[in-house]
């Protein structure tokens, strides 16, 4: 695929037009920008189970300045295509 290629939705659902948006947005920041502050909006910072057993485990969360650092990440990665499932009112992948 061509990376301007947009997703296709079999049907028209704002919830999921939106989390592709996101993902849009993200890798772009991820490959393109580095801008932790264009990063920033698109996570909430509300805790996550998940990420909460991670850090009891002796984990850590590296900031956004962090992984944005020239050699942190992908620079000039190129994005084949996006998926969205929606689980249920409070989840999506």
């Amino acid at each position: 695929l061509d990376e301007t290629d947009e997703a296709e939705l079999l049907e028209d659902v704002p919830a999921a037009r939106q989390i592709l948006e996101c993902q849009k947005k993200f890798y772009s920041v991820l490959t393109d920008s580095s801008d932790e502050k264009e990063m920033q909006p698109i996570f909430t910072s509300r805790p996550a189970e998940e990420v909460n057993e991670v850090l009891e485990g002796g984990g850590r969360i590296d900031g956004w300045g962090k992984c944005l650092e020239p050699g942190a990440r992908p620079a000039g990665m190129v994005i084949a295509s996006s998926d969205v499932f929606i689980a249920s009112d409070t989840l999506a992948y």
